[in-house]
């Protein structure tokens, strides 16, 4: 079962409102645009943070309303997160609709267990490059489960290859709440995204790699400073262009 188009924009429209001033004095949003290295290493033009909107117990239950309706047309029985971020998510899922729940520690293995013969799903935060999504369909196999689709609530689609190739090879289904464009695309219409950020959200999407080459050629201090500057250099091992302009940048601020 799908969500409707009015239940999509309830839950941009939390992704888009949650923020608030921690102890720390820091601002924290739960979607903001600037430039930014993933924890995946890529260089990208927004980032989510899921934290603050667990903050939120009226735009947290958007997203837990969103999730329930999906999964409970899966015929799931058991519903497996990754640890950390995944945790909030599927334990409140499995909690509304009496399923069984089942974490992904870190490392890749499970906490919990799997009963023979139950069917299981991933419910996740969200997805960028297929990567955690792969990892809980490999966790579920290592004990011979059965795994069908995974649910997160935003899909960035910004797929890494290799992790795109694991994933169609499963044969397992990804769905999502609401996809990356289709977030931006509605800040764009309800004028939520700040006009000097709009050209930088454009050239991200017509090219990320331009994208990556023009804000590391610009701000190489940033970059050569960043604290995830080696996983930036493992995302982009494969990509010449982009890794010869991160040494560059290591190079000028040595």
């Amino acid at each position: 079962m799908s969500i409707t188009q009015e239940e999509r924009n309830g839950i941009s429209e939390a992704i888009y409102f949650a923020s608030m001033q921690t102890t720390a004095g820091e601002e924290k949003r739960a979607f903001w645009f600037d430039k930014v290295i993933l924890t995946s290493g890529k260089i990208s033009v927004c980032f989510v943070d899921h934290r603050v909107l667990t903050g939120f117990p009226e735009y947290a239950d958007r997203v837990v309303e969103g999730l329930d309706k999906v999964v409970a047309g899966s015929g799931a029985d058991y519903i497996i997160s990754s640890a950390d971020a995944g945790i909030y998510w599927g334990a409140r899922v499995a909690g509304d609709l009496g399923l069984g729940f089942v974490v992904m520690r870190k490392e890749g293995d499970l906490c919990g267990y799997i009963p023979k013969g139950v069917k299981v799903i991933g419910v996740d935060d969200l997805n960028t490059t297929l990567g955690t999504v792969s990892k809980l369909v490999q966790a579920v196999g290592k004990v011979n489960g059965r795994i069908d689709e995974v649910v997160v609530d935003l899909d960035r689609e910004e797929y890494e290859p290799n992790s795109e190739r694991v994933f169609k090879e499963s044969g397992i289904k990804l769905r999502s709440l609401v996809t990356l464009n289709q977030l931006i695309d509605y800040g764009i219409r309800h004028d939520l995204i700040d006009s000097s950020k709009v050209e930088m959200v454009h050239a991200y999407r017509k090219d990320s790699n331009m994208f990556a080459l023009d804000i590391i050629n610009n701000n190489f201090q940033w970059v050569a400073q960043n604290k995830r500057l080696e996983k930036a250099r493992e995302f982009y091992k494969n990509n010449p262009k982009v890794s010869a302009a991160l040494e560059e940048a290591v190079a000028r601020v040595a």
